[in-house]
């Protein structure tokens, strides 16, 4: 399903409000799954943001750390190491 870019723009708002400051502090890959669960909850719910739920946000953000904790991102910071030399 594509998203218009004010259901984008709206989502990203209460996600913003829900999520705050720790977003600054994702990484690049960390903010794709983010994005990518935020973007199967609004699908889930037709496209229609209203229906997300503060609690789905948050479950979002967490399965960043639960599923895809640290050994994903010491994984991902090793490849950057790697490149970079």
């Amino acid at each position: 399903m594509e998203f218009t870019a004010k259901q984008i723009d709206d989502l990203a708002r209460i996600v913003a409000r829900v999520i705050g400051d720790k977003l600054s502090g994702l990484s690049k890959p960390q903010r794709d799954i983010l994005n990518h669960q935020l973007a199967r909850t609004l699908e889930d719910r037709d496209g229609d943001v209203s229906k997300v739920t503060d609690d789905e946000i948050i479950g979002c953000y967490e399965m960043i750390f639960e599923v895809w904790g640290a050994p994903f991102e010491a994984h991902y910071q090793e490849l950057q190491r790697q490149k970079n030399k």
